[in-house]
């Protein structure tokens, strides 16, 4: 069945259906059918098909005893008419159209087969074509700006330049090898608005429907004449092929937003655009035109934009600043902005402004709950770029231990499937580490996002998932006013500052912290240590347990006023560094927990710029770095008397900290902004789909019921022996879960997303 419901000959698998348009000229065709005879491919999986006049092309293939099937079509039948009657007769799993003056090579449809398997993203191959004089016919396809397939290096000398596999839009008219399948998605060729560019129209919507074209050089055809000059196109052909596959921004670009159209185009247009999954901004490069490189860019995050700003909206902001340099960038809070900036727009969105926002776009970049508080992102076309530096499914388990034991079990479930629907949905993550990495590969893997289609693409999944870990300013910090020393009441200008940067959560252990600087001011008795935030600036992240015991571990060693100090608001983001700068050292003290394990601290990344030494526990991902390039001391996790000593060296020792201020100093240009963001940077600069969020192929192993019911899904024999399996051994349970999520993906079946394996019963 095709996608559009017709009906059509079922298929055999391995078997290599040749379709022949003869025209007028039935013996050529029947020449050709014997030229594909001699193809290196078995006979019995061979399926020649002829389409013409019926009676000559059979008794010239019965006096050379061949095996053709004709199909019977009038001399005057447009070729790709004919072709759509072939393909719709043929029988076999691969589909392949040769014009009747071609010679095939004996490995034409193996090597391109071979290509195939090469790229799980191609559906359909180009081959290469010379003339009779050895001259290159089709290398490869473009447009120009008027929509006339062009193409390049046609007349140049044959040479193994050419020798190449690449993608490229559409195959050429003489030889094209491709899943019949693929053929029937797109309903084949379009006879009605393409007029003698239908190989070309075919390709580019092969492309839109997540369907990929590859040329290769190793499948070949020669032409037994000169190459015959292209007939002229119709402009009035040319514009309804753009007005049906370009979308709606470029239509107006090239000057085709209005004029009159035929009601079958615009019902056309409706279908194309309807199946489309890939962008014209991944799209039209492959045809060659200049397209401006500056995108549209959208970064959603879900924390407060304003003076006072914590990780997630800092990291937000840093990202929008890097791309507006090259990029139209738009940043937007769905929680509070009271923050502008000259290079881009801020501003707070409700959902119906997020949603113009997105339509505005052509990339977005989201973090968070965003997807979670905004379902419909799942569904948008537009790239989706998921930050996912932070690992906060794992940061819940220890903050929901305040909650009663059905609210966590729940908050937890619901921190899980928030991160699962944006490692479903995502085109591109970013994390902040290689720990943090390989721990999202197995998560990423666990909901099926590693496939054929994301690993042809990157083998080392790089195209998936990249490092861009928090970063630092390029400028160093510059102390514009006094915020402790002899401001904070009971710090002086000769006292020793322990800073403890961010905020204070139940995954930190500032207690230990706490009883360490007791322990110091007894030999340290100018010691002072102050937290910077006590109080998160976005309103949605409630208190903190761990905050409300390190206020009452300090007021019971009567430390409050004397030796430590909190700020019980947040400090502004861009007075941070007054703070920094007036310390001494900066600490980051934690639990041993799985959290920790792949955390990224970024409250350090602020100690280093401003090359202030550093005190941490063991365990997380800066602790070998800090002891690898000599950035501080590393302590193990609630080690008291440890910490106390190491505290005392860095404070106590003046030409041990001016080392480690000049260990950071040569360290810090590893972690610049710049440096950090650079595969977004690279990546809006060559945005691309993930290819298994776009191949139909792909989406019938994961739930897509149109998509199945083209490509296939395993069918009632599995399922029959998957209940008879679990009756015999008496899995009852187990059966009535596969038949509820079976009827749950019927009745909804955008909620089974990617890794939701809806054929397994």
């Amino acid at each position: 069945m095709t996608a559009d419901g017709v009906d059509a000959r079922p298929i055999r698998g391995r078997v290599v259906s040749v379709v022949i348009a003869a025209g007028d000229d039935p013996d050529a065709a029947v020449d050709a059918a014997e030229r594909v005879h001699h193809l290196d491919w078995p006979h019995d999986l061979l399926d020649v098909v002829i389409v013409g006049p019926r009676r000559p092309i059979a008794a010239g293939a019965k006096a050379r005893g061949l095996e053709v099937r004709a199909i019977r079509a009038a001399d005057e039948v447009p070729l790709p008419q004919a072709r759509n009657l072939g393909a719709h007769a043929a029988r076999g799993e691969w589909l392949a159209f040769l014009d009747r003056d071609a010679q095939p090579d004996p490995l034409w449809v193996r090597s391109a087969l071979r290509a195939m398997r090469s790229d799980s993203g191609a559906a359909a191959v180009a081959s290469k074509v010379v003339d009779v004089d050895g001259r290159i016919s089709f290398v490869g396809g473009a447009l120009n700006s008027t929509g006339e397939p062009v193409f390049p290096h046609a007349g140049d000398a044959d040479s193994g330049a050419y020798d190449t596999s690449v993608p490229v839009l559409f195959p050429s008219p003489w030889a094209i090898v491709m899943e019949t399948k693929a053929f029937r998605w797109v309903r084949g060729f379009d006879i009605r608005h393409c007029r003698g560019i239908e190989h070309a129209d075919l390709g580019w919507r092969l492309w839109l429907a997540g369907l990929g074209v590859r040329y290769t050089g190793a499948s070949f055809v020669t032409l037994r004449s000169s190459a015959p000059a292209p007939p002229p196109i119709a402009s009035d052909a040319r514009a309804e092929m753009l007005v049906k596959n370009v979308d709606d921004s470029n239509l107006v670009a090239m000057g085709l937003g209005g004029g009159d159209r035929t009601p079958s185009l615009i019902a056309e247009r409706e279908r194309v655009q309807a199946m489309r999954q890939l962008p014209d901004l991944q799209v039209l490069p492959l045809a060659q035109l200049d397209l401006s490189t500056r995108r549209r860019v959208l970064v959603v995050t879900p924390d407060v934009l304003q003076p006072k700003m914590a990780g997630p909206a800092i990291r937000a902001f840093r990202m929008a600043l890097a791309l507006s340099a090259e990029h139209d960038v738009e940043l937007v809070s769905t929680v509070g902005c009271d923050f502008s900036h000259p290079a881009f727009p801020t501003s707070h969105v409700t959902d119906p402004e997020l949603r113009h926002a997105v339509d505005r776009a052509e990339i977005v970049v989201i973090q968070g709950h965003v997807i979670d508080h905004h379902p419909w992102l799942r569904k948008t076309d537009r790239l989706l770029v998921a930050d996912i530096y932070d690992p906060f499914h794992l940061e819940v388990l220890e903050y929901a231990r305040d909650l009663s034991p059905n609210d966590r079990r729940v908050t937890t479930r619901l921190t899980i499937e928030t991160l699962n629907e944006q490692l479903a949905r995502g085109d591109f993550f970013l994390c902040a580490s290689e720990k943090q990495r390989d721990f999202w590969l197995g998560q990423l893997a666990a909901v099926g996002r590693i496939n054929p289609s994301t690993y042809d693409q990157h083998e080392n999944l790089n195209s998936l998932i990249a490092i861009a870990p928090f970063g630092v300013d390029e400028e160093p910090p510059t102390h514009t006013n006094a915020v402790l020393r002899g401001v904070q009441p009971g710090i002086g200008d000769g006292d020793k500052i322990i800073l403890w940067g961010g905020g204070v959560y139940n995954w930190f252990d500032p207690l230990t912290l706490v009883h360490a600087v007791d322990k110091l001011r007894s030999r340290l008795p100018n010691v002072r240590l102050y937290f910077m935030g006590m109080t998160h600036p976005n309103p949605r992240v409630p208190a903190m347990r761990m905050a409300f015991e390190t206020q009452k571990l300090a007021k019971e060693l009567d430390l409050v006023g004397t030796h430590v100090f909190f700020n019980e608001g947040w400090v502004d983001y861009d007075d941070r560094q007054n703070y920094l700068l007036e310390a001494d050292v900066g600490v980051s003290t934690h639990f041993e927990h799985i959290e920790t394990a792949y955390s990224f601290r970024t409250r350090i990344l602020d100690y280093l710029w401003a090359s202030l030494p550093v005190v941490a526990s063991d365990g997380d991902g800066f602790a070998e770095v800090i002891r690898r390039h000599g950035l501080g001391l590393v302590v193990p996790p609630e080690d008291v008397d440890a910490l106390e000593q190491a505290l005392y060296s860095l404070l106590a020792d003046d030409d041990r900290r001016q080392a480690c201020q000049g260990a950071i100093r040569s360290y810090v240009p590893e972690v610049h902004w710049g440096k950090a963001l650079a595969p977004l940077l690279e990546f809006c600069r060559k945005p691309a789909r993930a290819p298994d969020l776009v191949d139909p192929r792909q989406r019938s192993m994961i739930g897509d019921p149109l998509a199945q019911a083209m490509w296939g899904k395993r069918g009632w024999k599995h399922t029959a022996r998957v209940v008879v399996d679990h009756v015999r051994h008496f899995e009852l349970g187990g059966l009535f879960r596969k038949v509820r999520m079976r009827i749950r993906t019927k009745l909804h079946p955008h909620t089974a997303g990617p890794g939701a394996r809806t054929d397994t019963f």
